[in-house]
């Protein structure tokens, strides 16, 4: 536990590779200096949602990074977009505190000119930096499904630069830890919709959560039939197709 007050700690391979608990890893992550927005940074913005055993929490969102309202509070999705992404939410039936919210990047990035102050996108090194995080936060809830806000955060975790949103909304791909991952629009995104193009994308934002709480209940169930990139192991004489290993 000294290791929290050490800022340091966040740098350590042989610390940050073994944690084995989510809220000494959160407390470590406060003083992370793994890149440059540590200077700039308010406070380090960690995920959120219920500490439950491994497996339990079934949904991830992962967006990109905070913005001023998340470096302010030190929380995920509390501004604008967060207060849509709970509307959304809550329409599809998905509860937010049933699961766990967080971003690629645990510090706000700024373009800063003169008084200015905005927001910008995490550069691909910042990104590389905070990787660990969000890498154990999966690797400790062992969620089954992993949803990206926006494009960024799905060019991150699927690996993929040429992922492209407007094309791939939607789909399922196969994520890190045996994860499915699927994509839809950020949030701020949606925001910046007006008349009928906003009430569109309110509507299929809220189509791909619901999309994912019946393949979580399918999963769970045993019933999800499976993805092209999915074999089943060793399956038996008239297979149905059927996912046995979750």
């Amino acid at each position: 536990m000294t290791e929290v007050n050490n800022p340091q700690a966040a740098s350590n391979v042989a610390i940050y590779s073994v944690y084995t608990d989510l809220e000494l890893m959160r407390d470590i992550a406060k003083t992370c200096v793994r890149c440059d927005l540590a200077r700039t940074r308010t406070q380090v913005v960690f995920g959120e949602g219920p500490y439950l055993p491994p497996g339990e929490i079934g949904v991830m969102l992962l967006g990109e990074a905070p913005g001023e309202d998340e470096d302010k509070q030190g929380r995920p999705f509390v501004g604008r977009s967060g207060k849509l992404l709970n509307t959304l939410l809550e329409e599809a039936g998905l509860k937010r505190d049933t699961i766990w919210v967080t971003n690629t990047n645990k510090c706000r990035p700024v373009l800063i000119d003169g008084k200015s102050v905005k927001n910008r996108a995490p550069t691909p090194p910042e990104q590389k930096a905070c990787e660990i995080w969000w890498q154990n936060e999966i690797e400790l809830l062992k969620p089954q499904i992993v949803v990206c806000l926006g494009a960024t955060a799905a060019k991150k975790i699927l690996e993929n630069k040429n992922f492209m949103i407007t094309k791939d909304r939607g789909k399922w791909f196969p994520g890190p830890k045996n994860t499915e991952v699927l994509v839809t629009f950020h949030p701020s995104y949606v925001m910046r919709q007006q008349g009928q193009a906003l009430v569109e994308i309110k509507e299929t934002v809220v189509g791909d959560f619901r999309e994912v709480i019946s393949r979580l209940a399918a999963l769970r169930a045993g019933t999800a039939p499976l993805h092209p990139w999915q074999k089943p192991a060793n399956p038996p004489d008239g297979d149905d197709g059927q996912l046995a290993m979750f």
